[in-house]
């Protein structure tokens, strides 16, 4: 069977929140714990990518970026380099209507060893994928040459990519919290 690490992008500046985002309340528990709870039934082990000591009150690994102020590049290497497992499930911490179902199938729909991400109506998600450690040399060289976008990367590289519908998954799955403003709706 198939085993993956449970990344958690915490590192974020929160510049546009104003506060660190993962720690802040959305229906009653914090934006990250959602995250890790996703990861909890599909995961062999879940770590947090997060250079704030508090995200260690959540019960699981924390880890610093192995290099500062890459953004998500960074925050997916150093998952990828903390894993003790080939594959991981990375999620960000600002995502709080993801679904079970959502994961079931990018599990489903991925194959081993390859890069999958989903792409919800026109837009990719690539912090909702499955990433796999042979990557880490070309990340690596993308962050030295100052390339830190994600979908560069995946311009690069084999990937598979799963398309979900609204109907599929409804209206908020794919809802990222950035901003208070976001909060209020």
């Amino acid at each position: 069977m198939r085993k993956f690490t449970g990344v958690v992008l915490a590192g974020g500046k929160s510049s546009r929140m104003g506060e660190d985002k993962g720690l802040i309340s959305v229906e009653g528990q914090a934006m990250v714990q959602a995250s890790i709870n996703l990861l909890k039934s599909v995961t062999e082990r879940i770590i947090i990518i997060s250079n704030n000591e508090v995200y260690e009150q959540f019960g699981y690994e924390v880890f610093k970026d192995i290099l500062p102020n890459k953004g998500p590049m960074g925050g997916i290497l150093t998952g990828l380099i903390n894993s003790n497992t080939e594959d991981i499930i990375c999620l960000t911490c600002d995502m709080p209507y993801l679904t079970d179902a959502v994961i079931d199938k990018l599990i489903t729909y991925s194959e081993e060893g390859s890069p999958t991400i989903i792409q919800y109506k026109d837009r990719l998600q690539p912090l909702v994928g499955i990433y796999n450690r042979a990557l880490i040399p070309q990340i690596q060289s993308d962050i030295e040459n100052d390339k830190l976008k994600i979908l560069k990367l995946l311009d690069e590289i084999e990937h598979q990519v799963l398309s979900l519908l609204e109907n599929e998954v409804g209206s908020k799955v794919f809802l990222n919290l950035n901003k208070k403003e976001d909060l209020k709706k």
